[in-house]
């Protein structure tokens, strides 16, 4: 403990700490929704970003792919297995980043965790968000599955 004598911070035998609720209010709970505040919208804005990247990319694809996958439906592969074909290719397009975002989110709240007041919360606030932007990313995703296939069977006909 500490004493304070012209400005100077002396140590002190005292056995007593003065505190102050402002100091506790700020560290428990402003300081990690301000974090948490600056990390979703970061966060949203590289969702909508590479959401409409891989939208582009897949339909630019497509356009390049139309004679393919007429030749593969004349070889005898079946709509259903193209379908599910193509399902894979844009599941590990959607959710290879979002994994590899989790594992960086994984590593950062560690680090978070170290350096934050013992009695900041940080695991349920993390889990929470990755269940929401997980959530919007399976949305997307089915939409744009949705669309894709639609196209591709236009494209066969």
């Amino acid at each position: 403990f500490y004493t304070m004598q012209a400005g100077v911070a002396y140590p002190s035998s005292d056995s007593f700490q003065a505190t102050s609720r402002g100091l506790e209010y700020l560290t428990n709970y402003q300081l990690p929704n301000i974090t948490l505040f600056i990390g979703l919208f970061t966060a949203l804005i590289f969702l909508i970003a590479s959401g409409s990247f891989l939208y582009f990319r897949l339909y630019t694809v497509l356009t390049e792919r139309k004679e393919q996958y007429r030749a593969i439906a004349k070889i005898g592969l079946t709509m259903s297995e193209m379908s599910k074909s193509v399902t894979i290719q844009v599941v590990i397009l959607f959710f290879a980043p979002f994994l590899t975002a989790i594992l960086n989110v994984g590593v950062a709240m560690i680090v978070m965790k170290n350096n934050m007041h013992a009695g900041a919360q940080v695991l349920w606030p993390t889990l929470d968000t990755i269940g929401l932007f997980l959530a919007i990313q399976l949305i997307y995703f089915l939409i744009v599955r949705v669309q894709y296939l639609t196209q591709m069977k236009q494209a066969l006909v």
